[in-house]
């Protein structure tokens, strides 16, 4: 079932054009939908977000993106949920007070699994900074 759940995918391309029935947060989708769009047109090696619920993940994941999605989790629920997910690889995470602090968190977790070295572009949805739970921001960088 792996093998041909591989072959399978490898036909699937990025689908932009997918429209999100019952969108809980719409500002995180629309997030989603612009970063994936951007791993299109840059060289972005992955896209990481943090979650509570996991809801952001699912909407990258729904887009098809042709780069790993990285899960900071602050549940270990919403892991074992985004486990099952396509693409997504869910990852344990205390919260940060910054955005600052989250990006450079992440990236040391990327370069530590090996997955991204210096220099490769990111793409991160985040939300724990505003007054709310749901993504609130997005940003493009290079790992420093």
């Amino acid at each position: 079932m792996t093998r041909i759940a591989l072959e399978n995918e490898g036909f699937l391309d990025v689908d932009l054009s997918l429209d999100l029935k019952r969108v809980g947060k719409p500002v995180a989708a629309a997030l989603a939908r612009s970063l994936v769009s951007a791993t299109l047109e840059l060289p972005i090696k992955a896209l990481a977000f943090d979650t509570y619920t996991g809801r952001v993940g699912r909407y990258l994941a729904s887009f098809r993106p042709g780069v790993p999605l990285y899960a900071m989790c602050y549940r270990a629920h919403t892991m074992r949920e985004l486990a099952l997910v396509r693409g997504v690889e869910p990852v344990m995470f205390s919260p940060v007070s910054s955005k600052e602090q989250f990006t450079a968190d992440v990236n040391k977790i990327l370069i530590r699994e090996e997955s991204m070295t210096k220099g490769d572009l990111v793409g991160y949805i985040g939300g724990i900074f505003g007054s709310e739970i749901g993504a609130t921001y997005m940003e493009i960088k290079a790992i420093d």
